[in-house]
């Protein structure tokens, strides 16, 4: 089974706000995110959130659900895919993660991933020489999450025996990083079709 966390717990300084909760397509960036993950073959999403956002009110797809982090925002992403690991069904064997300010449609992705991962521990999207979002990850690779430490991801892909393959994507909202209001103006205006 393949399961995703979309990391949107952080407060969003930069970007005045949640990012979780940016505008998108007539929904939310969390929500867009959990539509995204679901169409591309994900069997279950976490959208790792504060206490603030779950309480909302904002309805998430079936197959989707809130997962309140607690945990000190110091710890940044790693906090949060703690917070994320606990709620993980027994079952899964795979774990795709994916912070909240890439572009949804960065998912399209994940089947990619799962053919080019092989006997592999982990793969990441390739576009030209830049990595991108999302991670895909057998799930054992998490472990490091499930006691008191909570170690950038980078570091656990980095660590002797770590073997993560590159697989070469098409798709450009692989490497998409929305977190300014600037960043997000940019992106969104060159997404749209120019005008006749």
């Amino acid at each position: 089974m393949l399961e995703a966390i979309v990391l949107a717990a952080g407060l969003g300084r930069r970007m005045g706000g949640p990012k979780a909760l940016l505008p998108w397509g007539g929904a939310t960036l969390v929500q867009a995110h959990a539509v995204e993950a679901l169409g591309a073959g994900v069997a279950r999403v976490h959208a790792v959130v504060r206490a603030a956002t779950a309480q909302r009110g904002l309805a998430l797809p079936a197959g989707a659900s809130w997962c309140v982090s607690e945990e000190d925002e110091a710890l940044g992403p790693a906090g949060s895919i703690r917070a994320a690991v606990r709620a993980l069904d027994a079952r899964t064997a795979w774990v795709a993660i994916c912070p909240v300010d890439v572009d949804p449609s960065a998912w399209g992705c994940v089947g990619l991933l799962m053919r080019g991962v092989g006997a592999r521990e982990a793969a990441k999207p390739r576009r030209g020489e830049r990595r991108g979002h999302p991670v895909l990850l057998r799930r054992r690779v998490l472990a490091a999450y499930e006691g008191d430490e909570a170690p950038p991801l980078r570091e656990v892909l980095r660590a002797p025996g770590a073997q993560v393959v590159e697989v070469p994507v098409a798709e450009e909202a692989v490497l998409s990083n929305l977190d300014t209001p600037e960043a997000l103006a940019a992106y969104l205006r060159a997404k749209r079709p120019p005008r006749r």
